[in-house]
């Protein structure tokens, strides 16, 4: 089976996506993970990294 790419999204990737992310990166580890805000006000308020794509 081919490796995946998956992205996490929440509003301002504090919480849910980043748990997410590591928790994934952990039980299934031939994926590729990554986690972004969908609120561009939220992440630069929280530190949260925004998705831009």
């Amino acid at each position: 089976m081919d490796d995946k790419n998956i992205l996490f999204v929440c509003a301002a990737n504090v919480n849910r996506s980043i748990t997410a992310q590591f928790w994934f990166s952990i039980t299934k580890p031939e994926n590729q993970y990554e986690s972004a805000g969908s609120c561009r006000a939220a992440c630069h308020i929280h530190g949260g990294d925004f998705v831009t794509q």
